[in-house]
Formats: C-alpha cells, structure tokens, sequence
C-alpha cells in the first residue's frame, strides 16, 4: 500500500532555482512557503477570531488600521504567534522538523514574515 506524505498535499512553489541562497532561503522557499500557502485558510481564520476576540469593531476598520493592528497584533501577541508556528511546522516531514529544530530561531522569523505578507495581502 503506498503511503501519502504530508508534502505530497503541497501545493508546488515555482522560484529561480538558478540563483544561489543559503540553506534558510531554500528551505523557505522548497518548504515553508507551500505550507503558508496549504493552511492559508487556517491561518486567516485564526488571524481573524484573534483580531475581532481583541478588537470586536475590527472589520469596520479602514484597510490601513486593519494592516496596522495586525501588524501589531502579530508582533506582541505571543499565544498567536506561536499558534501560526505551530501550523506550519505541524505540517513538516521529520526531515524538515530536523532541519527547523536546529535553525528554529531564524525559521520562525522567517515563518512569522511569510504569514505577516501573506495575512497583510489578503486583507
């Protein structure tokens, strides 16, 4: 019986594999970005509840008040960024979660981008 991994349900990336980047860029780009893009509806939900649960007039706000209380949001609430870490990297194969937990400060900076750009994009 053949077994489907998790990165089978990927969506594919396409990006310049003819330049040269460090191994956090090409694991951004191979890995993190198809898992942002995969739990996009996940991480607006989240994003969404957490925003109205702090400010219930959230979605009355203009689009630059909205970008700018995410945007605030995302860097002083703890609990939700950690709940957006935990959705991409629940969604790693073992050699990726290897790769992450011994690059895990600069992966999560990079994950909490990714996830900024790509709530901000969508509002």
């Amino acid at each position: 019986m053949n077994e489907i991994k998790r990165s089978d349900l990927l969506p594919e990336i396409f990006f310049d594999e003819t330049l040269e980047s460090k191994s956090d860029e090409q694991f951004q780009n191979t890995v993190l970005r198809a898992i942002c893009k995969f739990q996009n509806e996940h991480l607006i939900a989240i994003s969404q509840k957490t925003c109205l649960e702090m400010n219930p007039l959230f979605l009355q706000l203009t689009l630059p008040k909205k970008k700018t209380f995410l945007t605030a949001l995302l860097q002083k609430n703890s609990d939700l960024k950690q709940l957006l870490i935990g959705l991409i990297v629940g969604f790693m194969e073992p050699d990726q979660l290897d790769y992450y937990l011994q690059n895990k400060a600069s992966i999560n900076k990079r994950i909490l981008r990714l996830i900024e750009k790509r709530l901000l994009d969508q509002l």
